[in-house]
């Protein structure tokens, strides 16, 4: 039943994708892979009310950098902060803070 479901669910967003790029030819980012992404930023942020009126200040990159890289609310609001304070762009992203296996690290 999982299978199905999780095949179900991939042949929606799919579906979804398909219908997106036919009404807005060229849009970019609303492939499979955009669209979880999209499901998982919304997953992470909508029940923080700390972090939802910051996450409009930094980019989709660091975005995707954090949601990776940090495990729990308080990292994601420590980098969404970091970002904003030290106002990282896409190119600096790299420079200003990694990931490991664990956690966000800040980069001396």
């Amino acid at each position: 039943m999982h299978t199905e479901h999780a095949s179900y669910g991939d042949a929606y967003i799919d579906e979804i994708s398909r219908e997106i790029q036919e009404t807005f030819p060229g849009i970019k980012g609303f492939n499979r892979r955009g669209l979880y992404r999209m499901k998982k930023f919304y997953e992470t942020y909508k029940d923080n009310e700390i972090v939802t009126p910051l996450v409009t200040q930094i980019s989709w990159t660091n975005h995707l950098l954090i949601m990776s890289g940090c495990k729990t609310d308080e990292e994601m609001e420590f980098y969404i902060r970091l970002c904003i304070k030290e106002n990282y762009s896409n190119q600096d992203h790299g420079q200003g803070y990694s990931k490991d296996s664990t956690s966000c690290k800040r980069i001396s």
